[in-house]
């Protein structure tokens, strides 16, 4: 596949989706970017960094033959696409390991060249990192050209991201965040509010409550991007993904509040709606 000509020769990018705790839906968010940018004609492969519990394979419905703890011992860039699955979609899958155990076989250098080889040999690579700031995110954190810092409404989620983001700015990095608020829909406190003073980071996206498509999504391995592509769940995760592609395509703004209001209202009048 011919690389996007806005990617320099052997250097892709690399997004990562990340979150101050778990639940807040990386791995739903990070499936469904690489079965859309996968059909936009980007070569990608998607990372389990979550190595003690990751799910993507079963969120992909692949059975993984090899893992990331494979690609590790010890890391040989020339071979490390090999240890990738490909998916009928047509990007590839760096499985976590089989059991939560194993992940403490696998150390910081090797998530890091582990990255740094797959930028070289695809236009994207997604990364669900682990949890937290870590020595197990962070390797794929300190690396990335995008992070995205996905949250739920909650109080004590939208503050854990909020603390996050301060996090990352000390390191130097809140430059390449955004934030992306999952649920936003969901009856609460914080629904339906704006949060925009609250992160100030380049982008911020609402995505709707569509708890029943996502999570038979989940357990059918069938991404809601394939089988509802147009459910505004959908919509919200390519809004997202179009932000990663190439610069001569057009770079959708960001989520604004005027937006979060037409969600709401039209989340009031239908139940989902649109297949």
């Amino acid at each position: 596949m011919e690389q996007s000509t806005d990617l320099r020769a052997g250097h892709g990018k690399m997004a990562v989706v990340c979150s101050a705790s778990g639940g807040t839906g990386r791995t739903v968010l990070t499936a469904n970017l690489a079965v859309y940018l996968a059909s936009q004609n980007q070569k990608v492969t998607v990372v389990d960094g979550d190595l003690q519990f990751g799910d993507l394979a079963l969120a992909l419905d692949i059975e993984p033959y090899s893992t990331i703890l494979d690609a590790a011992k010890p890391v040989q860039k020339d071979r490390l696409q090999n240890f990738c699955i490909k998916h009928e979609n047509g990007f590839h899958l760096l499985a976590a390991p089989s059991r939560p155990e194993l992940a403490d076989l696998i150390d910081e250098s090797q998530l890091s060249a582990i990255g740094a080889s797959l930028k070289q040999d695809n236009d994207l690579v997604v990364v669900e990192a682990a949890a937290g700031l870590n020595d197990r995110s962070l390797p794929f954190i300190e690396q990335a050209d995008d992070i995205f810092i996905v949250t739920t409404n909650g109080m004590a989620p939208l503050k854990n991201a909020s603390l996050m983001v301060e996090a990352l700015q000390g390191l130097g990095l809140k430059d390449k965040c955004s934030v992306v608020v999952n649920r936003a829909t969901v009856k609460g406190k914080m629904a339906g509010q704006d949060f925009s003073d609250l992160f100030a980071v380049n982008e911020l996206f609402y995505m709707p409550e569509d708890s029943s498509r996502v999570v038979t999504g989940m357990d059918t391995g069938r991404p809601v991007v394939i089988d509802h592509p147009k459910a505004e769940i959908s919509k919200r995760i390519k809004l997202i993904g179009k932000t990663l592609l190439p610069a001569a395509q057009e770079r959708p703004s960001a989520s604004s509040q005027p937006f979060l209001q037409r969600l709401l209202h039209k989340t009031k009048l239908t139940s989902g709606g649109d297949k």
